[in-house]
């Protein structure tokens, strides 16, 4: 009887973690909706979630203290820029969808996140980014292949999804089989996911993988962890970044064309700059724009910024984006809350480093991706950032937990 029981149970388990990870797959597919000319991330069904885990458990939890002031300040931060901002009383709507998606980022510290869930959303990662990569090189070759040239930016390319690739290689990179014959399919996921990477036609991946992996060896150089199993690593890494090379090479050559033209070189093939940041027409001209006038909207609204508003509030046609992940908050939220979100990131940053490497450095690649491209204001980057802002709840709520406990056995014994 017991043993049935067991049987019973375990099937429940791993029933409810293919439910959970697909959930989490689901959560993680894009998809947007035109408005005022651009298209806006419309995927926010993981709002969802902790409402079905809040039914099912019959539990909420609180967020710490720190946290409950936080969300505080960014509710005061609304309704006061509500109140006087009054030449945006015709965005009031838009204003308060913005608010509930931005404070978003804490609803999974409401529900418990176990060991079990935390697998589930790397598998979920794993294999979301597989499935868009092997889509992308599918369509990449249906459209014409090598053939499409430095055109096939515009038509394969994106720069809305390579942070999610990102947060994928490098819990592939950390996943150590227990069967050495799934060795190599470790190697062939990540070979995978690092073409999708490429075929996003974005810089900015490019330079957050490369970023992400030249600190992650500073750091086990700084900390003296060289030992003759890193050594070996290292060696296992460079061979196998070089087969991997050779195999991209033999297939998408186009990429390293287009890499090698439009981010290691000065001068494109016609011999104009590479990089111009004079010209608003350019990538980089048009940040560099987009950072003076947000700076200049700053200065007049310090306290508040665009109270949740966007960038597009900026120009006639109502249409544009921040391309950055850290001026897009500070232009909704202002000083204080900007500096307020800096030190969330700050704190989940060492939370991961102490507990998860693999999401550590990962998230350590989605802040340089943010450097260049929105990145948590998109549905899949809210998600990403709930989750981990809810590991991270929990974790302190169970060491407080545990602090007391042990606190009221020492004051019985």
């Amino acid at each position: 009887m017991k043993i049935t029981t067991d049987i019973d149970s375990t099937s429940r388990s791993r029933l409810g973690s293919v439910f959970i990870t697909l959930s989490f797959i689901i959560f993680l597919i894009p998809f947007s909706f035109d408005m005022g000319g651009d298209g806006l991330s419309g995927n926010y069904s993981f709002f969802l979630f902790p409402i079905f885990i809040w039914l099912l458990s019959h539990k909420i939890y609180s967020p710490d203290q720190d946290t409950t002031i936080v969300i505080f300040i960014y509710v005061l931060i609304f309704i006061v820029s509500t109140v006087y901002q009054y030449q945006y009383y015709q965005f009031a709507d838009r204003r308060l969808v913005s608010f509930i998606i931005f404070l978003s980022i804490f609803l999974f510290l409401s529900i418990k996140i176990d060991s079990n869930m935390i697998l589930c959303f790397k598998l979920a990662l794993i294999f979301v980014s597989i499935l868009f990569s092997v889509l992308t090189i599918s369509n990449f070759y249906s459209l014409g292949g090598n053939d499409l040239g430095f055109s096939a930016k515009g038509d394969v390319g994106s720069q809305r999804y390579g942070f999610v690739y990102i947060m994928a290689l490098w819990v592939i990179f950390y996943y150590n089989p227990i069967n050495k014959l799934f060795q190599p399919l470790k190697y062939a996921a990540f070979l995978i996911i690092v073409v999708g990477l490429m075929l996003t036609f974005s810089r900015s991946g490019i330079i957050s993988l490369l970023g992400s992996f030249l600190i992650y060896a500073m750091n086990r150089f700084a900390n003296n962890k060289v030992n003759i199993k890193t050594i070996a690593s290292f060696i296992i890494l460079a061979i196998a970044s070089i087969l991997g090379y050779l195999i991209i090479l033999r297939l998408f050559p186009v990429v390293f064309d287009f890499f090698g033209e439009r981010l290691f070189s000065l001068e494109t093939s016609s011999g104009a700059s590479t990089y111009n940041f004079e010209d608003t027409e350019s990538s980089e001209g048009w940040r560099l724009y987009m950072m003076k006038i947000i700076g200049e909207f700053i200065l007049l609204n310090p306290f508040t910024g665009s109270g949740f508003l966007g960038s597009w509030i900026l120009f006639d046609d109502l249409s544009g984006s921040a391309h950055n992940q850290f001026l897009d908050v500070l232009f909704r939220t202002g000083i204080i809350g900007f500096v307020i979100y800096l030190w969330l990131l700050y704190r989940l940053l060492r939370f991961l480093k102490l507990n998860d490497p693999s999401l550590f450095w990962g998230f350590t690649g989605v802040l340089i991706y943010g450097l260049f491209h929105e990145t948590f204001k998109l549905s899949q980057g809210s998600f990403i950032l709930s989750f981990m802002i809810g590991m991270m709840m929990q974790k302190n709520l169970s060491a407080s937990c545990h602090v007391h406990h042990t606190a009221l056995n020492d004051q019985g014994s």
